[in-house]
């Protein structure tokens, strides 16, 4: 599937996955490593750096998410008083 194929053919290398929002992390790449392999971890430190960054899109992703729901939440209900109040 050319989906996992970001950054050419076959080399072993860690992908990150947003399970929730069905997409690739594709801007977690290894910190310092190959340029032409950007997915590519020598060594357990980077793969340990390349999962916080992950860990923080997701979160943030997550926060923001939230964020918007309170936002609408906030904004249906200051409606519906406003539609009561009228009544």
């Amino acid at each position: 599937d050319a989906a996992w194929h970001v950054d050419g053919s076959y080399i072993p290398r860690i992908y990150f996955y947003d399970g929730e929002h069905g997409e690739l992390l594709t801007e977690i790449e290894c910190e310092g490593g190959n340029a032409k392999y950007k997915y590519f971890h020598s060594s357990e430190e980077t793969i340990v750096k390349s999962m916080r960054k992950a860990l923080a899109v997701v979160g943030k992703r997550k926060e923001q998410e939230e964020a918007m729901l309170t936002i609408l939440n906030v904004k249906e209900n200051s409606e519906g008083q406003a539609s009561k109040e009228e009544l």
